[in-house]
Formats: C-alpha cells, sequence, structure tokens
C-alpha cells in the first residue's frame, strides 16, 4: 500500500503503527524520522534521557530492568478493604435474618 506525504520534505515522521493494521505493533518511520530516532537512541544510552520532539514521540528515556518486573499481586482476601466489606455484608445479612425471624415467630 502506497501512502502520500503532504508534508514540508524537513518534516521527519515517526509513529507507533496502530493506526495501520499492517504495521501494528510495529514502530514506523521514515528515514530521517528513523535515523533520527536512532540518535536519540544513542544519547538516552549515553546520558539517560534525550529529547525527540518527532511524531508522537517527546523524548526517549533510559529506565533500569526492575521498571519492567512486575509486582506480586497480592490476594484480595488479603486486603483490609474485601474484610471490611464482608464483615458489613454479613453483618447485614444477620441482622435481616434475625428480623425475619423475630418477624415469623
Amino acid at each position: 500500500m502506497e501512502y502520500t506525504n503532504m508534508e514540508p520534505a524537513d518534516k521527519h515522521f515517526l509513529s507507533h503503527g496502530s493506526e495501520w493494521p499492517e504495521h501494528e505493533d510495529y514502530l514506523i518511520g521514515d528515514q530521517a524520522g528513523l535515523q533520527r530516532l536512532q540518535q536519540a537512541i544513542s544519547q538516552a544510552l549515553d546520558h539517560g534521557e534525550s529529547e525527540l520532539d518527532v511524531g508522537d514521540f517527546v523524548g526517549v528515556r533510559l529506565v533500569e530492568s526492575v521498571f519492567f518486573e512486575r509486582e506480586t499481586p497480592h490476594s484480595i482476601a488479603d486486603s483490609v478493604v474485601f474484610w471490611t466489606v464482608i464483615a458489613v455484608i454479613l453483618g447485614i445479612f444477620l441482622v435481616g435474618l434475625v428480623s425475619l425471624i423475630a418477624w415469623f415467630f
């Protein structure tokens, strides 16, 4: 599929490909945009961060691998809120049950 470019020739293009099914899960760009990304990546590797301001992106930032590690999920049963809600529901149920029994007997 061919795309036409209506922007000036000195403009860099860089985007995530999620708008186009054939480019989904890809980072796409023209040659100038990808070269600018390459420079920004090199600068981020050297200095931790760099500005990009090309397409949908404003920069490149280096983060530690631990940033991507998922926290161990807490069980809902461990939550204080969970046990509080359970206690309130049980309390309402018991009050209703006692009221029902008192009404019939």
